[in-house]
């Protein structure tokens, strides 16, 4: 059988192994080939307009249109007016990632031409710099009309949403997965106030599945907090209320931006109450920071019990993975990740290797993924230190399939990049996943 007589599903397969800089030329083989060349080329698009190397990184299995968007805009355009015309590259599009610093005149140009992407799946939109445009008018148009967008990710200035007259923020109930990021390299002034807006649009999305909020902007890490009248702490407080009845995965905060651990302090604080309020949570990712002013933290084993009842996967900080070790969820965990920042009291790789020698944390039957971070020589997070934790916990995690033994870097604006990249190229994988790996290096 003659190569272009497979089914275009085999074909695909076999040109997903092609190195991407040889795609374009193998299109041109022959139809069959052309599409499924075009599918691959085009699952996942970037539109960037702007100069610097901050996003751009790391991006070379992404399609890119740098500082020249309008190029595949007007592109889409064309090729949806000719009726004529077979596959279209609008058909192949499932991820589309937005930077581009657009003015009003191009706005409606790309709902148009975003609009005929039936396929989308997933928006990741910087709409912060876009702020002053009225992009939610867009938004809602492209939620209205996408049948398959089921995700959406917006990097917003932490300011009001721009309404229209009816200043309503709709219902995004179609959405299976939110994430909402403030940009903190806009230049801009915060609202003294929260935004009630933005809590409108994560409370719409009451049908989602998994939902990320990374919040923290770092001039409230510092030792003094910044001069307006809310943070992380007072958006989780004002979900609180609001009920999620499908949510199985929160993420709070990120590696290169972690969350205050005041977020976590008092039965009455923001993320004890939302985690509460969501016992059905099975994955729950804390990425956590402190400030040196900080008082300690202190959560026991029956704390964790009656905050995450139905977890399975749990990714935080020492001090948190001991207290859920100890307690009665341990036996039902599959997917530990000890996330390291080195500042938390008593929440370091050390403390957990000396609860591990007092036998107060049982068998671990139903772990399959463990993930330690590690800071480097010289912190108590180094190599040797996950290396004899892992001796330690072997006997009791007779399950354990998987292991990552990651040696996390400190932010910079190449780190962040990397890891924009990666939540790119990964996102069509299961988001139970977990990487099979011996060691690998953030």
């Amino acid at each position: 059988m003659r190569i272009n007589n497979f089914p275009p599903e085999v074909i695909r397969i076999l040109l997903s192994h092609v190195p991407r800089e040889s795609l374009a030329p193998a299109s041109l083989v022959c139809k069959t080939w052309r599409s499924a060349a075009l599918h691959i080329l085009y699952r996942c698009v970037r539109l960037i307009s702007i100069t610097d190397n901050q996003h751009l990184d790391g991006l070379l299995d992404v399609s890119r249109f740098e500082n020249h968007p309008e190029d595949l805009i007007s592109r889409i355009i064309r090729e949806t007016n000719d009726e004529g015309k077979g596959l279209q590259v609008s058909s192949c599009v499932r991820r589309l990632r937005v930077t581009w610093n657009m003015d009003e005149a191009q706005l409606p140009d790309f709902g148009s031409a975003v609009s005929k992407m039936k396929n989308l799946e997933h928006l990741g939109w910087i709409v912060s710099v876009v702020h002053e445009i009225g992009w939610y008018d867009t938004l809602v148009q492209l939620h209205q009309e996408l049948p398959n967008l089921r995700s959406l990710s917006l990097t917003m200035a932490q300011n009001e949403i721009p309404l229209d007259d009816s200043g309503e923020v709709i219902s995004m109930v179609n959405l299976k997965e939110l994430a909402i990021e403030f940009d903190e390299q806009i230049d801009q002034e915060p609202e003294l106030e929260m935004p009630t807006s933005i809590v409108n649009l994560i409370c719409g999305a009451r049908n989602i599945e998994s939902l990320s909020l990374d919040l923290q902007v770092d001039d409230s890490l510092e030792e003094y907090p910044p001069p307006f009248n809310w943070g992380p702490n007072t958006v989780f407080s004002a979900i609180t209320s609001r009920r999620f009845p499908h949510l199985r995965k929160l993420c709070i905060g990120s590696y290169y931006r972690p969350t205050s651990l005041e977020c976590l302090k008092g039965p009455g604080s923001g993320l004890q109450l939302l985690l509460r309020n969501q016992q059905q949570l099975q994955k729950v990712i804390l990425y956590m920071h402190a400030r040196t002013s900080e008082a300690e933290l202190t959560i026991t084993p029956l704390e964790m019990e009656e905050t995450v009842p139905s977890i399975r996967h749990f990714g935080g900080p020492v001090l948190i993975v001991e207290a859920l070790l100890k307690s009665r969820l341990a036996s039902q965990v599959e997917v530990l990740e000890i996330i390291q920042l080195e500042n938390i009291q008593r929440s370091n790789l050390p403390d957990l290797l000396q609860e591990l020698d007092n036998q107060t944390v049982g068998q671990l039957p139903n772990l399959k993924g463990l993930s330690i971070s590690t800071n480097g020589d010289g912190t108590h997070n180094n190599t040797d230190n996950a290396l004899s934790l892992l001796a330690k916990l072997a006997s009791r995690t007779p399950a354990l399939e998987e292991l990552v033994i990651s040696a996390m870097q400190h932010p910079t604006v190449e780190n962040k990049a990397r890891e924009l990249a990666r939540d790119t190229r990964s996102a069509s994988a299961p988001s139970n996943s977990f990487p099979r790996a011996v060691a690998s290096a953030a």
